[in-house]
């Protein structure tokens, strides 16, 4: 039983018949912060990297400021350039809210060449001069009341705080999952 300090707040087939299809506005997501305002850290595991109804926009970047504790996603991608390199770009939540929010972290989970990822990337080293943590990470720094400059990167581990975690060449460690889908209250 991992306890109670992690809820997940699904959008799935019944809030969607009951919500309507997806993208909801942004207000919907600035609602649920309200409703979540004794929480002590919201993740969403959404990207607001896009523009919509400036309204909306800035209701959502209100509530996160609001709320003080809010965890944004953020992608990794990877185009050419003209000289026919790839490069990683870095994709961002939308300025208004990264600006407010508590902690970023990426999302991008890499796959083994059968398509199934059992590792999981915890810190990027290839974009910005010091590491920068995975959603999950980050989450748990924003919960852990540390900051990102707080990720000790050393040659077969990561520490954060008190916490030391195995790492491969990669900066990947094995997941230890809490149990199987639905072992967290959901």
């Amino acid at each position: 039983d991992p306890g109670e300090q992690v809820v997940i707040v699904a959008m799935d087939e019944s809030s969607i018949h009951q919500m309507g299809s997806l993208p909801w506005p942004r207000s919907v997501h600035a609602q649920l912060l309200d409703k979540l305002a004794e929480a002590k850290v919201v993740t969403f595991d959404l990207i607001f990297n896009t523009p919509t109804d400036p309204d909306q926009d800035e209701a959502l970047a209100q509530a996160i400021d609001k709320h003080g504790r809010v965890v944004l996603a953020s992608q990794f991608y990877f185009e050419q350039d003209d000289a026919g390199e790839t490069m990683q770009v870095f994709q961002p939540p939308l300025a208004g809210m990264m600006s407010v929010a508590a902690g970023l972290g990426f999302v991008n989970m890499p796959t083994d060449p059968d398509k199934v990822v059992r590792r999981s990337t915890l810190v990027d080293v290839n974009t910005f001069e010091v590491p920068f943590p995975s959603l999950g990470l980050a989450s748990f720094i924003a919960a852990a009341d540390l900051s990102p400059l707080d990720i000790e990167l050393h040659n077969d581990k990561l520490v954060v705080g008190e916490r030391s975690i195995p790492l491969n060449d990669l900066n990947q460690a094995m997941p230890c999952f809490w149990g199987s889908q639905g072992t967290f209250k959901t």
